[in-house]
């Protein structure tokens, strides 16, 4: 009883005594069903649930409880740095962001920023490469994922939280023009996170060249 008394004022009345009305009469945690008497108390019924990690999906509210913040603190990072980042195919700033080709794979060392990705011009992709994305989120505030995606890739996108380094490979089937876009909603100038790959004939002259913002021959960052 008394539950509910931080609600507001105290019910009138006589009180309807259910203690005799208690117990879980039935749990199957693979079908989330739960059958229990009027008079099972919401502590002994969340208790049960929590002990196979389930919880009631309309948990009443209960009062605030304050703990110290030393028991909470490791488990709410909050920024996450660049510089623990140990993936062989990270980036650590777009000075870093390059494309090399190593015989018939290619490898495209790719950040990505709110709210473009760099570098995000890339010719020299020839039909018959195989090319690896590998796209180092440089964000570090823990709610900035980003995605990747290339058009007409057959194996999906990535989600690259902050601070992290996700690689897709992608097989050109075609020559042409293949844009490559964030997937996931990051800011107001989300549109803007995009870039393109021209894929030229097998056997093509056409070398590995890269910018970032425009069209031109440049093969490093500045």
């Amino acid at each position: 009883g008394g539950s509910k008394d931080f609600y507001g004022n105290a019910p009138p009345g006589e009180l309807l005594d259910l203690s005799a009305l208690t117990g879980i009469i039935s749990y199957e945690p693979s079908e989330l069903v739960v059958t229990v008497r009027a008079g099972t108390t919401l502590t002994e019924l969340q208790t049960t649930l929590a002990e196979r990690g389930q919880c009631l999906p309309f948990d009443p509210p209960h009062y605030a409880q304050a703990v110290p913040a030393e028991l909470i603190s490791k488990n709410s990072l909050k920024i996450f740095k660049i510089e623990d980042n140990k993936n062989p195919g990270v980036s650590m700033g777009e000075k870093e962001s390059k494309v090399v080709r190593q015989g018939n794979k290619v490898h495209v060392y790719i950040t990505a920023i709110r709210s473009h990705f760099s570098p995000d011009n890339i010719e020299g992709v020839k039909m018959g490469d195989e090319v690896y994305f590998h796209v180092t989120n440089l964000e570090q505030d823990w709610d900035v994922p980003h995605g990747f995606a290339v058009k007409g890739n057959n194996n999906g996108e990535l989600l690259v939280m902050p601070g992290e380094t996700q690689t897709i490979k992608w097989v050109p089937d075609r020559v042409g023009i293949f844009p490559f876009y964030c997937t996931d909603f990051c800011s107001a100038l989300h549109q803007e996170m995009q870039g393109y790959v021209r894929v030229s004939a097998a056997g093509s002259n056409v070398p590995i060249s890269f910018s970032l913002g425009k069209n031109s021959d440049t093969t490093r960052l500045k």
